[in-house]
């Protein structure tokens, strides 16, 4: 009796889960400077948590069990467009700057300014 319930409480805490799963690979789909930010939750579900990181928001989906986890930080710009995704990650943000840089359309030639007929 007791290696049952013994057997079954192990069984128990190896099932528990937090956090939301999500398919990893459906990050794939999910692009830089082009996905935004409902993109992200219609493809991933509702993020574990929202947060403010270096001046940009972030989305955060975590998944863990005893055995293993996930984790998707996912970097929005000021209109809700992905500047940048990090899979699992061990350091912070490392594309934030590209679509800023990349999104900036060349600025027009100034138009010459023509002299004024002169009037007689």
């Amino acid at each position: 009796m007791r290696a049952t319930l013994l057997f079954c409480t192990v069984a128990l805490l190896a099932s528990c889960a937090a956090g939301t799963k999500f398919n990893a690979q459906d990050v794939s789909k999910l692009k830089v400077c082009t996905s935004t930010r409902e993109d992200a939750v219609k493809l991933l579900g509702d993020p574990y948590n929202t947060g403010i990181e270096g001046g940009m928001s972030t989305l955060t989906w975590a998944y863990a069990t005893l055995s293993k986890g996930e984790k998707l930080q996912v970097a929005l710009d000021s209109n809700d467009r992905i500047v940048d995704i990090a899979l699992n990650p061990s350091e912070g943000y490392k594309n934030t700057n590209q679509c800023t840089q990349a999104a900036a359309p060349p600025q027009p030639a100034p138009a010459a300014i023509a002299d004024p007929e002169p009037s007689e």
